[in-house]
């Protein structure tokens, strides 16, 4: 039970420094494969993908994706999620 509580603790500690916003809600029933897909998608295209695509430097569809600056990252990001 003490690691339990330690773990939760350290948990909660975290949370509170970095202000990390997670929604701990669970569904009533668990998601169709597609809908889970383009929520996931959505997901991805709103918060690990904004800095990329927007500002001067931003990329564009134009833009050789494997020679643009942080492709790599994208690529690493798509493959964690």
């Amino acid at each position: 039970m003490q690691i339990t509580e330690e773990a939760t603790s350290t948990w909660d500690e975290i949370m509170r420094q970095d202000r990390i916003p997670i929604n701990m809600s669970v569904a009533a029933e668990p998601l169709s494969l597609p809908a889970y897909i383009e929520d996931c998608r959505m997901k991805l295209w709103d918060k690990a993908f904004v800095t990329y695509f927007r500002g001067n430097e931003g990329f564009k569809k134009l833009d050789d994706f494997a020679g643009f600056k942080g492709s790599n990252q994208i690529v690493r990001r798509v493959l964690f999620r």
